[in-house]
C-alpha cells in the first residue's frame, strides 16, 4: 500500500512535468497503479490533498530555506542573505515546480493564497535583513522586491540563466547594496 507521502511525491513530480491539468486523481492513481480508494484512505478530499502538496512546496521552497539561512550561526545579515541565495540557487532547487505552482495560481484562488502568502514571507524575510543591516523601511523593502525579482524572473529564463550565473548576480545585487549602504552610512 502506498504511503500519503508517495502521493505528494508523484504529485509533485506530476505537477512539475505536466501542470495542474494532469493533477487528478485518476492521473496519479494510475502513476501509482493504486485505486481512487486508496487515495481517499489518505486524504479526506481533493482540496485537503492539494493543502498538503502546497504545503510541502511551501516547507521546500521557503521555510526550510529560511530555517537554513537563519542556524548557519552568522550573526551578519547581509552573509544570511548570501546564505539564502546561496540555497535559492542550489541545482535542483524546484525551479520547474515553483512555475508549474505560480502557472496553477493563475487558475485556483486557494493556490493563488498559498502563493501570496509564500511570496509575502519571502519578502518579509529579505526585508527583515535589508532592515537589520540598516535601510530604511522603504529602501529595506525595495532591495528586497529587487532581489526576489531577480531571483524569480531568472528562474523562469532557466534556459538562458544558469543555476550559477544566477546566484553570481544575486550575490552581486547584495555586494553592489551592502557597499552602497555603507558608502550612505558613512556620509
Amino acid at each position: 500500500m502506498a504511503r500519503k507521502s508517495n502521493w505528494i511525491d508523484t504529485a509533485v513530480a506530476v505537477l512539475t512535468d505536466e501542470g495542474s491539468a494532469h493533477l487528478t486523481i485518476d492521473r496519479l492513481s494510475t502513476e501509482l497503479g493504486l485505486s481512487k480508494g486508496s487515495f481517499y484512505h489518505h486524504f479526506k478530499s481533493y482540496d485537503a490533498f492539494k493543502g498538503e502538496v502546497l504545503s510541502r512546496y511551501e516547507w521546500e521552497s521557503t521555510t526550510s530555506l529560511i530555517a537554513a539561512a537563519e542556524t548557519d550561526g552568522a550573526q551578519d545579515p547581509i552573509h544570511r542573505l548570501r546564505r539564502l541565495v546561496e540555497l535559492a540557487t542550489e541545482p535542483g532547487v524546484q525551479t520547474g515546480l515553483q512555475g508549474a505552482v505560480r502557472a496553477w495560481s493563475m487558475q485556483d484562488q486557494a493556490v493563488r493564497a498559498v502563493q501570496d502568502r509564500i511570496d509575502q514571507a519571502r519578502l518579509d524575510y529579505v526585508t527583515s535583513l535589508w532592515r537589520e543591516f540598516g535601510c530604511s523601511a522603504d529602501e529595506a523593502l525595495t532591495r528586497a522586491k529587487t532581489l526576489y525579482l531577480l531571483l524569480i524572473g531568472g528562474r523562469q529564463l532557466a534556459a538562458y540563466v544558469t543555476a550559477e550565473d544566477l546566484r553570481e548576480i544575486c550575490l552581486r545585487a547584495i555586494a553592489a547594496d551592502s557597499r552602497e549602504s555603507s558608502t550612505e552610512q558613512g556620509r
